[in-house]
């Protein structure tokens, strides 16, 4: 059973002390976790960790093979179909013999000059053709029409950018290929399909926002692998990158498109609870309730990635909404946000707020001494197989440590 703490026992200070109105806030609310995010079944067998009537209270959005979609979208899950039309091979749905649909250098050698990926082998595709966008609207609708897949949105792989490939192509310009990248889009959304464009980790040099952002123009969201945490050392991620991160946060929100945090960390769940509450309190940072998605990877015993932390649902935040997320910084040194009434399953537990230090260097005060006697206190793994959270944990420590997060209740 989850360990929650009601609104009738929660720990409000004085009114001196006071952040907000927790007082006057709502007992409960309808929204008994943050937007959150899973894949299944990508290979289009039967690999579901979990049965659709457990995973509905947990999952808003999965993406999942055809074979098992309906069940999971018969629950209220938001279903999608993954694509990959910007790097194809032999036997992949967009690649032909069509030549127009391929990338080339300025070279003139045809086939030749065909431009290929560094990591898999895949070549570059144009966005460009009007032939790729056939085979690729067409593959969506065999998955529809054809497989009887129930899909309410295509996911689109490795979008906008030729980050990682052996060439450049002919007379290249990022604007130039974000808007024909935005035209292939129409193939997709005019046969009734939401599109959720992957790439916003693809930062430019000097750890700029990644050029694909240029895809809100065309689709209803996108997805940033590698989302506060990464797949290996250092697994947490911080300074300019954790920065640019958090910016790319606020202006998905402020376009009012979806923003799909993606965390790759590996670690088991289990025991890894700093940094899933680094990551966590990273995401509720700049969040928005209605268009920031939270994923992680952290490993669990039966696949599911729904984890405990995502029942709190922090509301009505007492600063304004930041630009950027540099009028965040404290006069410690961490980030922090308040707000003024937060929910653990839907109900009320008080007040509270967010730190992070994101820095290597060294612990920094935690920026508001006194005004919180608890912090959430996570244990086990996934939902499903008991792991909880608790608005009881101890009192937040004075210094916060590198690379840390805290999670502060009233």
């Amino acid at each position: 059973m989850l360990a929650r703490q009601s609104a009738g026992s929660a720990n409000v200070l004085p009114a001196a002390h006071s952040i907000g109105a927790a007082a006057t806030a709502s007992a409960t609310i309808s929204q008994t976790h943050v937007l959150t995010w899973d894949a299944f079944d990508l290979g289009g067998g039967a690999n579901t960790p979990v049965t659709p009537a457990l995973a509905a209270p947990w999952l808003s959005w999965l993406m999942i093979g055809s074979a098992n979609s309906g069940e999971y979208h018969a629950v209220g899950i938001q279903t999608m179909y993954y694509t990959q039309p910007n790097r194809q091979g032999p036997g992949g749905p967009e690649y032909s013999s069509d030549e127009s649909t391929f990338a080339h250098t300025c070279a003139g050698n045809g086939t030749a000059d065909r431009i290929k990926t560094t990591n898999y082998g895949l070549y570059l595709m144009d966005p460009g053709s009007a032939e790729l966008g056939d085979l690729w609207q067409q593959e969506a609708l065999t998955v529809r029409n054809s497989w009887g897949g129930q899909f309410d949105a295509i996911y689109e792989d490795l979008t906008d950018t030729i980050y990682y490939t052996n060439g450049t192509p002919c007379d290249f310009t990022q604007s130039a290929w974000s808007n024909e990248s935005n035209s292939l889009s129409t193939y997709i959304t005019s046969q009734g399909f939401q599109l959720i464009y992957n790439g916003l980790a693809a930062l430019a040099p000097g750890y700029s926002m990644s050029p694909t952002i240029a895809m809100n123009a065309s689709t209803t969201g996108g997805m940033f692998e590698g989302c506060y945490t990464t797949n290996g050392d250092p697994w947490l991620l911080h300074n300019n990158t954790w920065i640019t991160t958090e910016d790319t946060e606020i202006q998905m929100a402020d376009a009012g498109k979806l923003f799909f945090c993606r965390g790759l960390d590996t670690n088991s769940a289990e025991s890894s609870a700093a940094a899933r509450l680094y990551q966590y309190a990273s995401f509720l940072l700049t969040y928005r309730r209605h268009t920031s998605v939270y994923s992680t990877s952290f490993a669990t015993a039966d696949l599911f990635n729904e984890l405990p932390e995502t029942e709190l649902v922090p509301t009505d935040p007492v600063q304004a909404y930041p630009s950027t997320v540099s009028a965040l910084l404290q006069t410690s040194g961490v980030y922090g946000r308040q707000f003024s009434a937060c929910y653990i399953a839907g109900v009320l537990v008080g007040p509270c707020a967010v730190a992070i230090n994101e820095s290597t260097n060294a612990s920094l005060p935690f920026p508001w001494p006194g005004v919180y006697p608890h912090t959430i206190a996570l244990s086990g793994a996934d939902i499903p197989a008991g792991g909880t959270i608790s608005a009881l944990g101890p009192a937040p420590p004075s210094q916060v440590p590198s690379l840390s997060g805290v999670i502060a209740i009233q």
